[in-house]
């Protein structure tokens, strides 16, 4: 009688047991290897690779021998690799799977939910419970079930990079990332180097590509330019209130391809001049180019009070 040979640290073992103990106690002899003298229990070889055995037994009393060719296959296995699994993910409607089988007879079979595969590697699985057998080529075929694979669709997120352009007073660009329908942690980088969702500052003028991409392997790139600002939001003239029921006024540089607007009231105008300005506030005004909006810039300005005094009329 023979078995399979083990995994790893049982290598496989063979069995041989004689019909008539009658003239027991007997020697057993493999390929030239004397095994212990055992009376009732089977002879046990333990510890074989798989390969082929000759196996003799002996009588010492009467001199009668028999010997047996034994096969010694390895035993059969197969498992899920869990590297190549890939769930349904990035918007694709199926996944990847790959099973390593060993040992037993080859050809193998791949049962999946009942329909058999000669190919063990699988990028057609879609999402669901999959039940999956694998069977040798022996006779009777050998078998292994494998757990259960359950494959979840993963839904793609999604990767929004935009530009902050580069300002000439601070030399560089800044470049905001955001990602939305992720269900795992998404790393990004930025020309390949690590970055940050939210703010990344210090990039040249130029191209610069920002890659995102989750737990499951989904990538996502996207290609956003930084540009030096044509545009420039300074104070050219102003006017303080005189009184203190007065209004101020600014006039910031002019450009006939500029538009402006008062950031609190985000009314846009051809005019660089703003009145109606009360004092003891402050106020932004943006600046932009008409024919591309996203080259803009702000500035800050204070509309100082002037000192206020009364009057009084006293009568003796």
């Amino acid at each position: 009688l023979s078995r399979d040979a083990g995994e790893a640290g049982d290598d496989g073992w063979s069995y041989l047991q004689p019909n008539d103990y009658g003239n027991a106690p007997y020697v057993a002899y493999l390929t030239g290897r004397v095994s212990a003298v055992l009376y009732t229990n089977p002879y046990e070889f333990k510890n074989l690779a798989a390969g082929s055995y000759s196996v003799r037994l002996v009588s010492p009393s009467t001199g009668c021998w028999f010997t047996k060719d034994v096969q010694l296959v390895e035993k059969f296995r197969a498992r899920f690799d869990d590297q190549s699994l890939t769930y349904p993910s990035c918007g694709l409607p199926t996944g990847k799977a790959r099973i390593n089988a060993a040992g037993g007879t080859p050809p193998y079979y791949y049962v999946w939910n009942g329909e058999s595969y000669t190919n063990n590697y699988r990028t057609d699985v879609a999402a669901g419970t999959h039940t999956v057998t694998v069977r040798d080529s022996s006779s009777p075929p050998r078998q292994v079930s494998l757990p259960p694979l359950g494959f979840a669709q993963i839904q793609k997120f999604t990767l929004n990079a935009i530009t902050r352009d580069t300002d000439r007073t601070i030399g560089y660009g800044e470049i905001f990332v955001t990602i939305s329908n992720t269900i795992t942690p998404v790393s990004v980088t930025i020309d390949g180097e690590p970055a940050f969702l939210g703010y990344n500052t210090g990039f040249s003028v130029g191209e610069h590509e920002v890659v995102a991409i989750d737990t499951y392997g989904c990538t996502i790139s996207q290609i956003v330019t930084t540009r030096t600002r044509s545009v420039v939001a300074a104070v050219e003239t102003y006017n303080y209130p005189k009184c203190c029921d007065d209004f101020g006024s600014v006039t910031l540089l002019s450009n006939p391809t500029w538009e402006y607007a008062r950031m609190d009231q985000e009314i846009w105008s051809d005019s660089p001049i703003f009145t109606g300005l009360r004092p003891g506030r402050g106020y932004t005004f943006r600046v932009r180019d008409k024919t591309d909006p996203v080259d803009s810039a702000d500035t800050f300005f204070f509309v100082e009070a002037p000192q206020c005094f009364t009057i009084f009329s006293v009568t003796p």
